[in-house]
């Protein structure tokens, strides 16, 4: 309010100091440019001008009224031109030069402010919002905060191209949380659809490559063939050795040795390498690191921005730097052990880790500090439901072939995760997809009426009704 108010006075101050334009002792030229701008006859007044700083190109009021004229007439590079020059010779009117320079900024930076709130309604308007800031950037180039709205307008119309190089501009004027925050996320997007690509064009390769990785000790026999398909070779031992059977998979390198049906050894007999084009994921790892430089700048700015922090962590992920996130993560729980915010983030970098006993303490932790944080609890369930599930599969793997039953004690955590979970549906009674979470972690309780419940009201949620 304060700043409009302050436009408002510049612009009737520059009007009376044009309509109010003595006579004094001057050039015939400077003399009608005068008369000119008395009349509002900007044409008429250049042409004036322009003979009257050939003539004397030292004459500082020439190029202050000259600059003025220009900016009548909208030519504002013009204006800064001969504003520039005038200061150049004299700060006689240094003040008139600067109130005249945010008088015209103002116009133009409230008209972009102005067609970006109109942009909700028809996005024609984010077009003439960014030519309103863009002008404004041209009238005061120093102005930050014309280039922070400049930015947001561009993301508005979904110019990311320009919204980068412009919050890129932004930031080296002046370090800005938003501004940070935003071309953080940019670049993450950025990154994240080289590395889609990569893993499109390479998907065959990428596949055979995550099958040899994923083979490990104490695996199956059965669950390795399926990974790998048959091998070249078997060998079974014999003597002592009868319990034993090798494997050879030449086109990996592989020499599995299985002891009782379960892998005892794996090894690697010379390096796979599978034909693939990484131009995509280096591309892809340098917008991560850019990511991840400005969001430790934001992060540095707004300590406590769950949007910064949860954008960071993603970032470091993206990056192959989990490590180095979780580093940070720890720091700031050392340092600020009352920021829900570190526990909640280090609790998502644990349960993507699928180090699901941690990531409970975490999300436990953030619930402690703020028990209505909603995201915590929501993962807290997740991990819950997660580590059940990860037990059960364990469970299954190890009766497989026998006729033992199956240790149920996996059921533990979904028990932990179903009063969390019921307490979230009473903070988000129309989210379809936690109903149907719900049905399933009934149904796996040995409670059929509730889950036939659950999963009732998640199809109702999705019909509309």
């Amino acid at each position: 309010m304060k700043r409009s108010h302050v436009m408002l006075f510049f612009l009737s101050a520059l009007l009376y100091s044009f309509a109010t334009m003595g006579f004094q002792c001057a050039s015939p030229e400077l003399t009608s440019a005068r008369l000119y701008i008395q009349r509002q006859e900007w044409e008429n007044a250049i042409k004036s001008l322009e003979k009257e700083v050939q003539k004397n190109p030292q004459d500082e009021e020439a190029w202050y009224l000259m600059g003025r004229v220009k900016g009548e007439i909208k030519d504002f590079q013009g204006m800064n031109d001969a504003f520039a020059k005038a200061l150049a010779i004299s700060q006689q009117h240094k003040k008139d030069i600067q109130d005249a320079r945010l008088h015209f900024w103002a116009q133009y930076f409230n008209q972009g402010v102005l067609n970006f709130q109109k942009g909700k309604d028809s996005t024609e308007y984010y077009d003439k919002a960014v030519a309103a800031f863009q002008t404004a950037a041209i009238i005061l180039p120093d102005s930050v905060n014309t280039y922070k709205n400049l930015a947001i307008a561009y993301l508005a119309k979904g110019d990311d191209t320009d919204a980068i190089k412009t919050m890129e501009k932004a930031l080296s004027m002046q370090e800005d949380p938003l501004i940070a925050r935003l071309l953080g996320e940019e670049y993450f997007n950025i990154g994240k659809k080289h590395k889609d690509s990569f893993e499109e064009k390479n998907r065959d390769a990428l596949e055979v490559i995550r099958a040899v990785d994923a083979i490990h000790k104490g695996m199956h026999r059965e669950d390795v063939e399926k990974t790998l398909g048959s091998p070249d070779s078997k060998e079974q031992g014999k003597g002592k050795k009868s319990q034993e059977e090798v494997w050879m998979y030449e086109k990996y390198g592989l020499k599995l040795t299985f002891v009782d049906r379960l892998l005892a050894q794996k090894t690697v007999t010379k390096p796979f390498e599978a034909s693939i084009d990484s131009t995509d994921y280096r591309i892809a790892m340098d917008y991560f690191n850019k990511s991840i430089d400005v969001l430790t700048v934001a992060q540095r700015m707004d300590p406590t921005n769950e949007d910064i922090l949860t954008l960071l962590s993603n970032a470091y992920i993206a990056a192959g730097k989990a490590a180095v996130a979780e580093e940070t993560f720890l720091k700031g729980i050392e340092t600020n052990p009352g920021n829900k915010f570190f526990h909640y983030n280090l609790g998502v970098l644990r349960l993507k880790a699928e180090k699901y006993e941690d990531a409970v303490k975490q999300f436990s932790d953030a619930l402690k500090i703020d028990p209505n944080y909603e995201n915590a609890l929501y993962n807290l369930v997740v991990a819950y439901v997660n580590w059940g599930v990860a037990m059960r599969e364990k469970a299954q793997r190890g009766v497989e072939g026998t006729n033992k039953p199956i240790d149920e004690s996996y059921k533990e955590k979904f028990q932990e995760a179903l009063p969390l979970l019921e307490r979230l549906l009473s903070m988000r009674p129309k989210d379809a997809d936690l109903w149907e979470l719900a049905g399933r972690l009934y149904a796996n309780m040995n409670m059929p009426e509730k889950s036939k419940q659950a999963f009732e009201k998640s199809d109702q949620l999705r019909k509309g009704e």
